[in-house]
Order: C-alpha cells, then structure tokens, then sequence
C-alpha cells in the first residue's frame, strides 16, 4: 500500500506537470482585442471586436464582431455590421522545453487564418443597377495571413485577408486590418 501511494505522488507532483509543459501552446495568448479594418468583411471599413473562444497547441479559433460603413461617399444606407469566426493557425511556433518555458517578448508570430463570415449591407452599394431597399446578408468565405508583434503587455495584430462575397454571382474583395489586443 505505501508503494502505490509513492507511485502516485510521483506521477501526480513529477510525471504530469511535465506532459503539460509539452501540451501548451506554441504561441502567446491573446485574451481580447479590438482592431480597425478597411475593406474585407466590412465593405469600406469598420470597427470590431475579437476575443478567442478556444486554444489548441497549433492555433486558436476567433470570433470577431464590427461595426461600419459599406460606402464612404454618403451616409444614406451605408452602415454594415460584420460577424465572423475564423481558425488561426501558428506558422512560425516557437519550440518550448524545461529551461524555456515562455517565448521572448518582442516576437513576431505569423497565422494563416480561414473562417466564414456573415455581413450586413444595403446590396445597392456593390450591385449596379440593383436598386433594392432593405438591407441584405452576405456570406464570405476569409482566408488570410495574420500577425502578432509580442510585447510585453500588448500584442499587436496586422491581418491582409481575402474575403471572397459566396453568393451566386462571387465577388472577389479583399481587406486589412490593425489592432491591439491584451495578454
């Protein structure tokens, strides 16, 4: 009976908190941001929000929430709002072990970033000819690169994304982004 509680102890105080070190994440955590956009899933471009909803040790997965304007030229139904979630994946992880368990500061961390989203807008400012008066929503495919500038307190985001409209008659658009986000 004493040996089994030995085992245990052992297992519990040596063998488990080293798996964990192994299972973290190669990357820094961000807990929440907010960022401006030009183009992308806000036509013209937006103010949002972002908070990560779920860590992996390769990526984490977002959810983004903005608010815009779909045309800079006039006022007159041109406001949009913008949802989305994407998965963010580590290209340039860091490697972890004992001696170094967290990265430096300072560092940059390249993302490729897939998602889906949902955008409202009045149709008459991207389709021609389409005079419709009520407000429509857009589904978007993104695909994209992302970045984070690691300091110590902050974490600076840069996003370029395409964000091709799915609709019947695809339209291709594209947009970037910069924010700031906490640890």
């Amino acid at each position: 009976m004493l040996f089994d509680f030995h085992l245990f102890v052992f297992c519990v105080l040596i063998i488990q908190p080293l798996c964990e070190i192994e299972a973290q994440p190669r990357f820094t955590r961000m807990r929440a941001g907010f960022a401006i956009d030009a183009g992308g899933t806000a036509p013209a471009g937006a103010v949002s929000a972002e908070m990560p909803l779920y860590y992996g040790e390769h990526g984490f997965l977002n959810m983004q929430a903005g608010i815009g304007l779909a045309d800079f030229t006039t006022l007159e139904n041109s406001f949009s709002t913008s949802f989305s979630t994407t998965y963010n994946r580590i290209l340039n992880g860091y490697r972890r072990d004992l001696c170094r368990p967290a990265p430096d500061h300072n560092k940059f961390e390249l993302y490729l970033e897939t998602g889906l989203a949902l955008s409202t807008f009045h149709p008459r400012t991207f389709y021609a000819g389409k005079n419709r008066l009520r407000y429509h929503f857009h589904q978007m495919g993104i695909i994209g690169l992302r970045t984070h500038y690691v300091s110590p307190k902050w974490i600076y985001t840069f996003k370029i994304r395409a964000t091709p409209l799915l609709t019947p008659d695809i339209q291709f658009w594209a947009g970037a982004s910069a924010g700031i986000g906490w640890r």
